[in-house]
């Protein structure tokens, strides 16, 4: 309700709000308004994974990798842990990634990526002394494919060409 500026906001339980001008309303809305996440919610890390992922994230923050290229490799991680629940970080073995990633529909680069992941993963527990060997450090190499060009096209570089006054920039173009 509304008296001489003032608003009063009313929620199922009762009031909530005394009194305030709309920007007290606004605030009050923000500060109880939670938007979910997008997409399906986030499955849980296997229990058996948890450990060694949460080391593996520590890792890469001291080695200051950008927080979306280490949450790119832990969900290359966790794809696979989730796929294959009968295999731990321990007892992974070559055949398993291969076959795993062989099975996949995936662009070369998503492919060059998931290998990248699993090579840093795996080496890294064979170098802090929990693997002995390393089921990820003769994975196929991947070849991925030149991209093709994209040039601006015609129309567009003529209009912007004949827009400019400035002659350096004329050139430029």
């Amino acid at each position: 309700s509304q008296s001489r500026g003032l608003f009063t906001v009313y929620d199922a339980a009762g009031l909530a709000l005394a009194a305030g001008d709309l920007d007290d309303v606004e605030r009050w809305l923000i500060d109880r308004t939670r938007y979910p996440k997008p997409g399906p919610a986030a499955k849980p890390t296997p229990p058996a994974w948890a450990p060694w992922v949460d080391m593996f994230i520590a890792e890469q923050q001291a080695a200051k990798r950008r927080p979306g290229t280490i949450t790119t490799r832990v969900k290359h991680l966790l794809v696979f842990a989730r796929s294959r629940p009968d295999v731990t970080p321990m007892t992974v073995t070559r055949d398993d990634l291969v076959n795993y990633i062989g099975s996949q529909q995936w662009h070369p680069r998503t492919v060059h990526g998931v290998r990248a992941s699993f090579r840093l993963f795996f080496r890294l527990l064979v170098d802090l002394g929990h693997r002995t060997d390393d089921p990820a450090r003769t994975l196929p190499a991947v070849r991925i494919p030149r991209s093709v060009p994209r040039p601006c096209p015609d129309h567009v570089v003529r209009a912007v060409y004949a827009s400019l006054e400035d002659d350096r920039l004329r050139t430029a173009v």
